[in-house]
């Protein structure tokens, strides 16, 4: 079967081999139109793509949020929490792979968050419900 007929079939039962999602990073109430990409009040959007994520997914098939740790360096959310809201979804992680900023704010000594910005991760997480699922070393900091 081609691809687009793989694509249609998972669009028709609603399930995926693959979900991918680029997540909120900040813990905080958004203020404005375009800040909900940036801030995750309470972390529900978080939250709540892991928590339905099973739903999505064909056996076998995995999710991967992109993750930043920049709030874990900053404080308002601990590094830890990101496995905690997975864990309580009922996924495993089987693979990450991270990188480091290269933006001016990461490089920028005199800058404000300069510390937490240049220690920041941006990962690319492996998540599955599915045991048979072989967990993979980590590639990238972490």
């Amino acid at each position: 079967m081609s691809g687009r007929g793989r694509a249609a079939d998972g669009a028709a039962s609603g399930r995926a081999d693959l979900v991918v999602r680029d997540q909120p990073w900040l813990p905080g109430r958004p203020a404005a139109a375009l800040e909900p990409g940036v801030y995750d009040e309470d972390s529900a959007m978080s939250g709540g793509f892991l928590a339905g994520l099973w739903q999505h997914l064909r056996p076998g098939g995995e999710g991967r949020p992109v993750l930043c740790d920049l709030a874990g360096h900053l404080g308002p959310r601990t590094r830890e929490e990101p496995l905690r809201l997975v864990e309580t979804a009922g996924l495993r992680v089987v693979g990450r792979t991270g990188v480091r900023p290269r933006h001016r704010c990461s490089r920028d000594v005199s800058g404000p968050l300069y510390a937490a910005r240049a220690a920041e991760t941006i990962s690319l997480w492996r998540l599955t419900t599915d045991p048979q699922v072989e967990r993979q070393p980590p590639h990238g900091p972490e």
